[in-house]
């Protein structure tokens, strides 16, 4: 549905009608069960940083609560993001994380830490 919405509608991107399209995706599906580890899942949370005054501390959260936990896009994007802003221990720390998680694909998490 996203991609349809993308593509049919190229100029909502960064814009407060996808962000509440996403918003609502992860609440109306968050419950379903084994969501939290979906690729498609996850990256409608990691799609919802590029919205948030405090994308890292989302990023905890979202730690906090299993979701993405397996997910190796997760990992890389929270460090990236952590790295961005200089913050390298912190982006290391996030990157063991992963690899200890068995995150998929864990070769994506070996290149990087």
């Amino acid at each position: 549905y996203l991609r349809w919405i993308e593509q049919t509608y190229p100029s909502v991107r960064r814009s407060p009608d996808l962000e509440n399209v996403l918003y609502r995706c992860v609440r109306d599906s968050g419950q379903l069960p084994n969501v939290h580890n979906d690729d498609d899942f996850v990256d409608v949370w990691i799609r919802l940083t590029d919205y948030c005054d405090q994308p890292a501390e989302l990023f905890e959260l979202l730690f906090r609560q299993g979701i993405g936990a397996m997910c190796a896009k997760f990992y890389t994007t929270w460090a990236e993001l952590l790295e961005s802003r200089h913050h390298i221990a912190r982006a290391a720390a996030v990157y063991a994380h992963g690899l200890r998680a068995g995150a998929q694909p864990l070769f994506v998490l070996e290149d990087r830490a």
